[in-house]
């Protein structure tokens, strides 16, 4: 009987150039979603909104219209808060280890593997996918992760639009015109945890691990629909949809165009931080991300360099608004020097700050 090849009875050379082809590889993005089995919830990470909530009622007086208001809001958010961590399913497996499947041969492959990825000129970008299922649900595969980095060069995510379910799906405005407010919620706590837990899944301790991204892609990968209602929205603009979704008998789901157009406007939400407590959310970005662009099918929609934006951010009665009005002026200098200065640290792109804007700061008392 033939002796059996192995890997490690090849030339290094050989070996090396087998190790590359496996390091290069992306896996498999999934097709359906078959898989839910294999999938979980994630509520191991409590996201800024949530934190802020007990301070709101000190902010308005009892009985008050506005306090009304931000009472019901805050009610709001903590519905939405309670929902988001169920409608994002994560892989039960993933990493490097389902990646790179040599890591776990033997010692020496292990080595052998490592020395691979550590010369790969793509070794600090990341790959995500994410299936946008029934309009509502998030469902995320890394595609591709070869080193684990606290600062990643370029961190991609790819949104697909999924059917599944049946008939358990969420039409953005046939129901109500702010009923996918949701999936807006659900993206932006998924996109804070992972850039605080990175690529790990559940966590027994709420450990920020403060993820630098220097430049983050989110891309809209059209679907190609196969039934006759789904080709009527291709490449309809979200204006279109809109009014579309409004009529009895509409087609169900949505089109890239109208996805990529929904993330522009998500994250504009997050850059002007006035909206809501945006502010909370969005702070993240100006601290950890060097740009943001938003693309549909790989051709770029709209592009945030956040050290440009945060010079022209101006300061807002809206910004931090959990805080006490006469605080909010403070809180957001401080925040912005802060934030400037961390950027410098980390090696994010920066403009010097409008030193007009912190001394009209300073000028402001709210007080009287």
């Amino acid at each position: 009987m033939a002796p059996q090849a192995s890997l490690l009875g090849l030339p290094r050379e050989l070996r090396d150039h087998i190790l590359d082809l496996i390091v290069s590889s992306r896996q498999e993005a999934p097709k359906d979603t078959s898989n839910i089995t294999n999938r979980i919830e994630l509520n191991d990470f409590k996201t800024k909104s949530s934190q802020i909530l007990g301070k709101i009622h000190q902010n308005f007086i009892y009985g008050s219209r506005a306090y009304k208001a931000a009472h019901t809001y805050a009610t709001h958010v903590v519905e939405h808060q309670k929902i988001s961590s169920k409608l994002v399913k994560y892989p039960i497996r993933g990493g490097r280890i389902v990646m790179f499947p040599t890591l776990l041969v033997n010692k020496r492959l292990h080595t052998e593997t490592l020395e691979v990825i550590e010369r790969s000129k793509d070794r600090r970008k990341w790959e995500l996918d994410i299936m946008l299922v029934n309009n509502y649900q998030l469902w995320p595969t890394w595609m591709y992760m070869p080193k684990f980095n606290r600062r990643v060069e370029q961190l991609s995510l790819t949104f697909r639009i999924i059917e599944s379910f049946g008939t358990d799906y969420c039409n953005p405005y046939q129901q109500h015109p702010n009923v996918w407010s949701q999936v807006s919620w659900t993206f932006y706590h998924f996109l804070e945890r992972l850039l605080k837990v990175g690529p790990f899944g559940k966590r027994s301790k709420g450990v920020d691990n403060r993820f630098i991204v220097e430049r983050l892609i989110i891309n809209v990968s059209s679907p190609e629909w196969t039934e006759e209602e789904h080709k009527t929205t291709k490449g309809m603009d979200r204006a279109g949809m809109v009014e579309m979704w409004k009529k009895k008998g509409s087609p169900r789901f949505i089109g890239g165009r109208f996805l990529a157009q929904w993330l522009e406007r998500a994250v504009e939400i997050l850059a002007n931080m006035n909206h809501g407590s945006a502010a909370a959310f969005s702070a993240i970005l100006y601290e950890r991300v060097g740009t943001i662009e938003v693309q549909l099918d790989g051709k770029t929609c709209s592009k945030w360099d956040l050290g440009d934006r945060l010079r022209k951010l101006r300061f807002d009665d809206l910004m931090f608004w959990e805080n006490g009005y006469d605080l909010r002026p403070r809180i957001y200098k401080n925040w912005k020097m802060d934030t400037h200065e961390l950027r410098q640290r980390s090696g994010l792109p920066v403009e010097n700050l409008d030193e007009d804007e912190l001394e009209y700061l300073d000028s402001i008392d709210y007080a009287e």
